[in-house]
């Protein structure tokens, strides 16, 4: 299992402050509830493409597909930009 990041932390941080404060009531639980109901299916997704990048890094997917390009293409860079963003040129 890898190491949390820096960032990683800052959003624990952040989500424990904001447990404190609805806690100690700074932030009414009404309000907070509400909040959380807006932001939850936004959170989902975003987990759901993290979770999809770190799968499609540990199979190296982005490596294959850069090298069947590069060989497609043949060292020209033309022939490879016009792979990639579907154009013929």
């Amino acid at each position: 299992m890898r190491r949390l990041h820096a960032s990683g932390w800052v959003g624990i941080g952040l989500f424990a402050a904001g447990g404190v404060a609805v806690a100690a009531g700074l932030l009414p639980a009404t309000e907070a509830e509400a909040t959380v109901r807006r932001i939850a299916p936004l959170l989902a997704f975003l987990g759901a493409v993290i979770v999809l990048a770190e799968l499609t890094a540990q199979a190296e997917v982005f490596d294959v597909l850069a090298d069947r390009l590069a060989t497609l293409a043949r060292g020209r860079t033309s022939r490879s930009s016009a792979s990639v963003s579907g154009s013929r040129r």
